[in-house]
């Protein structure tokens, strides 16, 4: 069960938010990158944020990160999307490499937050 607290808001709203931007937004040419791969950069960047936020609605109640459930959340997420952007848009399409960039985004925010319990776990350990 997924806590309820502003953390989960927060994810839902940047869930949205991802979605508008990765499927219904459409890109025009005067939307260069502004270097080789920034792409990349904001598909991990994304995908981190996301991955995290999820994270913080666990540590914020000291609950366990259910890292498979959320590493396969992110990985559906990540195949989805490319996906979607094959199929519903005119000026994306599909990149295995995306994808890839997604999921380093979403396994850096996880190895994060596992830190992050591990050491309030070792605190409450020995405090005891």
């Amino acid at each position: 069960m997924i806590p309820r607290n502003k953390w989960l808001l927060l994810a839902m709203m940047w869930f949205v938010a991802g979605a508008y931007g990765l499927i219904f937004r459409e890109t025009t040419s005067a939307d260069a990158p502004p270097f080789p791969h920034f792409d990349k950069m904001a598909h991990g960047l994304l995908f981190f944020v996301q991955i995290w936020l999820l994270c913080k609605t666990y540590l914020h109640e000291n609950k366990h990160i259910p890292l498979v459930a959320l590493t396969i959340f992110a990985l559906i997420c990540a195949v989805a999307s490319e996906w979607a952007q094959a199929a519903f848009t005119f000026t994306r399409q599909a990149d295995v490499w995306d994808g890839v960039a997604d999921m380093v985004g979403a396994m850096v925010a996880l190895y994060l937050a596992k830190q992050i319990e591990n050491v309030r776990k070792n605190r409450m350990n020995t405090k005891a």
